[in-house]
């Protein structure tokens, strides 16, 4: 497939995903009790794969090889896409497909500390990226108007303006809060339980699900620390942002949330 065939054919491809992702949301919105039970096969849909495809090849870190040693522009002229995608595509469906390790680094924090970083192979990241792409319109549909986090369209801006508009309006308390080592705490069986009852759906296939959420690292511990570089760490932290959401009205962004309050319980606001 060459360049023009390719930039044809994500055209069309990003057509048919966005129609369907239309559909997706509409039925969650309006349906909440809604059950999704043939999702797997979008997942592995060429128009999806493509379009993820093209998301992760887009993406500053196409660069960096995950344990394979294999980077997008060294399978684009190895293997080639046709090739690459329809072998993926093949694996997803046999349901052959199983996630790698990530490669493990360290980069520098504010204070002396050190961050974990989890690269995960090209493959992997296009199965969250096509994962993320059916998953994304429904959980829309549950998300609160407060939440600012990782949400398509929304920004670190409209969640200040969100603050700025509740100090105006009689609002004296703002209380911010984090999550203290968010990525590194999250518990894999509690996030991948604590989903589908809140969505009250049936999402995506429990071995999807345990890919979606998993970090697989050579000498790490399975039973949490999600990799903060991955695809699709995004989509799982505004999951967990939303149990947040459901308990008090808040600016939910990434693992911190800020709430206002006209007062707050045996407290009275300072003056002067």
């Amino acid at each position: 497939m060459n360049t023009d065939e390719l930039d044809n054919a994500l055209f069309g491809a990003e057509r048919k995903v966005l129609k369907i992702q239309a559909k997706l949301h509409c039925w969650a919105r309006d349906d909440p009790h809604r059950r999704f039970d043939d999702l797997f096969n979008l997942v592995a849909d060429p128009a999806f794969l493509l379009v993820a495809w093209d998301r992760v090849r887009g993406n500053k870190g196409a660069k960096t090889a995950g344990v394979d040693g294999a980077t997008a522009a060294s399978i684009a002229v190895g293997t080639g896409v046709e090739d690459f995608l329809d072998g993926l595509r093949s694996r997803i469906r046999d349901r052959s497909f199983r996630p790698l390790p990530v490669r493990e680094r360290t980069i520098p924090k504010t204070g002396g500390k050190l961050r974990r970083l989890g690269i995960a192979t090209i493959t992997d990241r296009m199965v969250q990226a096509s994962l993320k792409l059916v998953l994304e319109p429904i959980f829309e549909a549950d998300f609160l108007p407060c939440s600012y986090g990782f949400r398509p369209n929304r920004r670190a801006h409209d969640a200040m303006a969100k603050v700025r508009h509740f100090t105006s309006h009689g609002y004296e308390w703002i209380v911010e809060g984090d999550i203290k080592a968010c990525f590194d705490e999250i518990s894999h069986t509690a996030l991948i339980a604590f989903s589908a009852p809140f969505t009250r759906r049936s999402l995506y296939p429990s071995s999807l699900a345990r890919f979606h959420m998993t970090r697989a690292s050579i000498g790490s511990d399975f039973s949490k620390s999600r990799s903060q570089s991955c695809t699709s760490h995004d989509f799982s932290t505004a999951a967990c942002a939303r149990g947040v959401e459901s308990i008090n009205t808040s600016s939910a962004l990434r693992s911190d949330t800020v709430s206002a309050s006209h007062s707050i319980a045996g407290t009275s606001p300072q003056t002067g």
